[in-house]
């Protein structure tokens, strides 16, 4: 019975107002020192952050001077400043490089590209432009072909991509590829088309185009799917020429052949089937008259001469075959 008063006063002591109060200025010394902490950290960082400000952002010796772009056919240097609405007046270290970079690579147009500064004021941009092989023409799609506002290109891996205004004056002239529909192909700009008919045409174009570059005077001018087992081509002389699906660089061997014989003659093709090996079917165009060529017919080649000739038996040269085949044709007409 004697302990309760000691400890009824001892509980007294310790709930004391005063002794509360002390704890409650600790605490408060707790977060007053971290908040002087807090703003100390927060001083060196704007501290910090002014200072470089100070010495690169606001620094003219790192002013914007020079947009250094390698020469390209679909994209100027107005057009790099538009696409990464880049301030002409603003510090190097204001252009968001890795932004434009993923611009410029987001266009259809464009293969690859890569952009850096290099100090005191100059942004770098390295593009690799894809490069134009033939226009795509599918009424059926609404591409027009040649069209510098709506047309559509192909490179030679087969990438569909828009014609920009740079590109035009060197893409206008390229052959086209036209396909009468494109199956399920959605023909999305940027990625390859799966159609076997256009990839078809387009290694058509491609083989032509690489064989007679060192002909001057024609061209490519068209190519297009004629049926199911063969492909038209079209070229800048009239000339209506049939090729197979596959074989292209004999059949464009063949048609060089053709034209320089028939050519050197005075005469010209109308039409050429170069789906058979021999005796390749030609006929002339006849909008002006043709004058019969007479030719004094070669000695029957041996058997070893002759193509496909018998096991054990040398092919004739191609040359040789061709020679053959025209002579006779210019005979007949």
């Amino acid at each position: 019975m004697r302990n309760r008063p000691r400890q009824h006063a001892l509980e007294l002591r310790v709930r004391s107002p005063r002794i509360m109060w002390f704890g409650v200025l600790k605490g408060l010394g707790r977060v007053a020192r971290i908040l002087c902490l807090l703003g100390a950290v927060g001083l060196l960082v704007w501290g910090g952050g002014y200072g470089l400000k100070r010495m690169f952002i606001d620094n003219d010796d790192f002013r914007l001077q020079v947009i250094e772009l390698t020469p390209n056919g679909v994209i100027d240097e107005i057009g790099v400043v538009e696409l990464g609405g880049i301030d002409l007046n603003a510090s190097v270290f204001e252009v968001g490089t890795g932004e434009l970079q993923r611009r410029l690579e987001a266009r259809a147009d464009i293969v690859s590209a890569k952009v850096e500064r290099q100090l005191p004021g100059t942004v770098r941009v390295e593009v690799k432009e894809r490069k134009p092989v033939a226009w795509l023409e599918c009424r059926e799609r609404k591409l027009v072909g040649r069209s510098q506002e709506a047309g559509v290109l192909l490179d030679a891996e087969g990438v569909v991509f828009p014609c920009s205004t740079t590109l035009w004056p060197r893409a206008e002239l390229l052959p086209v590829v036209e396909v009468a529909g494109a199956g399920e192909d959605p023909l999305t700009p940027g990625e390859r088309i799966v159609d076997a008919t256009v990839r078809r045409a387009l290694k058509l174009v491609l083989a032509a185009s690489n064989a007679i570059a060192a002909d001057a005077g024609w061209g490519v001018e068209r190519v297009r799917a004629a049926n199911p087992w063969s492909l038209e081509m079209i070229t800048s002389d009239g000339e209506q020429v049939t090729f197979g699906l596959t074989d292209h660089a004999r059949q464009v061997s063949d048609l060089l052949a053709l034209k320089r014989q028939i050519g050197a003659q005075g005469g010209r093709i109308g039409t050429v089937n170069l789906i058979p090996v021999r005796n390749i079917p030609v006929t002339l165009n006849t909008e002006v008259p043709q004058r019969a060529i007479p030719v004094e017919e070669p000695e029957a080649p041996s058997t070893s001469s002759l193509p496909h000739s018998e096991p054990g038996g040398n092919a004739a040269p191609q040359s040789n075959r061709l020679d053959r085949d025209v002579r006779a044709i210019l005979n007949r007409n």
